[in-house]
């Protein structure tokens, strides 16, 4: 089996956008390898559920109340705005 997809490969599958040329070829890496490689997939998945959870809160309007009155109350430290979360 060749070596392991890299955090960055995976993450890019996950988060792709568009298709073209490079990412073609990534597609097809990520793919053949998580037919034979269990780790890896099991991690593609999870990366996956995580990105998708992320996208629908990011969309929800409970999420999005939460971040803007913890904005508009001046209830956020210099620290927690590092944070990157929000």
């Amino acid at each position: 089996m060749a070596e392991h997809l890299t955090i960055d490969e995976i993450l890019d599958f996950v988060t792709m956008d568009n298709i073209d040329e490079n990412t073609l070829s990534l597609i097809a890496r990520v793919n053949s390898h998580i037919l034979v490689c269990k780790e890896c997939f099991e991690l593609v998945n999870a990366i996956q559920l995580i990105q998708e959870e992320f996208e629908r809160l990011q969309t929800s309007s409970d999420f999005r109340s939460f971040v803007s009155e913890r904005y508009s109350n001046g209830r956020v430290s210099s620290s927690e705005l590092q944070d990157p979360l929000f």
